[in-house]
């Protein structure tokens, strides 16, 4: 299932690129990579995005990107620095607008700002009108099967632009690679690793279970012959540190140490990251390390949000204990985890470093 395909914008009237995607997290962004990737391939002009700062790492150094623009968390929400966005685009006579995550703000800033093309989402009596083209999310009509890659890239279908094999992609530069290694070296690990990432860009603490994560830890560590890196963000320091206490093989816990370019260069070099799903595990298959993803809960959705790359794998509980209505944003417990065999993730971790 697909947009049908349009004739976009004619190459001669298209001048300037933006893309907006100032509502998702880091996995969001990384995978709408395709879609900035086709839309260069096919105008082949200047290319704009809007993101959050939390974002800005999976964008700010992408080669079809000609300038990232940063929006704080609320810019849009709020009518004193909407309008500051607002005056800012309207000096930039952007001729399309591609906006990925819509709510009224960002269709009514592209609107005032006098783009003459603009993409985002149909469906939304309050403002969907206010786009040129429509795009009819798949997830919104029944559609539980497609990838959010394909799914975002039916925006750019909506001008006529594709890619015969979408993939999202992360770009590190040289620097950050040695800030990395820097922060390894100072860790001890001097040779090869692997990276557990327990985080799942959601609050956790008290209700994320560390136990099993510890279990998974040890077989990785034991069957791999290496040193575990245990990897999360500030918030997810204290559940970090209890899966490195509740391990008996060799773990090196750096939660909270690391920028998110940082973690990007971790990923690149891990012999093999085991991660939930979140953007850490975007990350890294983005970057083309070999990939484990984690979905325990019945509601995860692993064929629309699993790892997109050339050698990830995918490890689901044998059964799920919970009730439909157990999503990640609200379960108590999250018991689902309890059920992730770690002799299963290790055969995975293990096929994916074979790819």
């Amino acid at each position: 299932m697909s947009t049908p395909s349009l004739m976009g914008p004619s190459l001669r009237t298209v001048k300037r690129i933006l893309v907006v995607h100032a509502r998702g997290g880091m996995g969001d962004v990384l995978l709408s990579t395709p879609v900035l990737e086709a839309l260069q391939k096919r105008y082949k002009v200047p290319l704009d995005v809007l993101v959050r700062s939390g974002s800005a790492a999976m964008v700010e150094r992408n080669p079809v990107v000609s300038e990232v623009m940063v929006a704080e968390e609320g810019d849009l929400d709020h009518t004193k620095t909407w309008s500051r966005w607002l005056n800012a685009l309207k000096k930039r006579e952007y001729s399309l607008a591609v906006v990925l995550w819509s709510k009224f703000p960002e269709a009514s800033l592209v609107y005032r700002a006098g783009i003459r093309h603009r993409v985002g989402q149909d469906s939304r009596l309050m403002y969907s009108w206010m786009y040129t083209r429509r795009v009819r999310v798949r997830s919104e009509h029944g559609d539980t099967k497609s990838h959010w890659v394909e799914c975002l890239m039916d925006y750019a279908r909506a001008v006529n632009a594709e890619l015969s094999d979408p993939m999202p992609r992360l770009f590190l530069d040289d620097a950050i690679r040695a800030q990395a290694a820097e922060i390894l070296r100072g860790a001890g690990v001097d040779g090869p690793y692997s990276v557990l990432h327990v985080g799942r860009g959601t609050p956790l603490e008290g209700r994320m279970p560390t136990a099993p994560f510890a279990r998974i830890g040890d077989a990785m560590a034991s069957a791999l012959g290496m040193p575990v890196v245990l990897t999360g963000g500030s918030a997810e320091i204290a559940i970090v540190e209890s899966v490195a206490s509740g391990m008996r093989e060799r773990s090196v816990p750096l939660a909270g140490r690391l920028t998110v370019a940082q973690l990007g260069g971790v990923l690149e070099k891990a012999a093999v990251a085991v991660a939930n799903d979140s953007g850490p595990m975007h990350m890294a298959a983005a970057l083309d390390a070999p990939t484990v993803g984690l979905f325990a809960m019945e509601k995860d959705l692993p064929d629309r949000w699993g790892p997109r790359g050339k050698r990830a794998q995918l490890v689901r509980p044998a059964s799920f204990r919970c009730s439909e209505e157990c999503l990640k944003e609200t379960c108590p417990q999250m018991v689902c985890y309890e059920d992730l065999a770690p002799e299963v993730v290790v055969e995975a971790a293990r096929k994916a470093m074979e790819m």
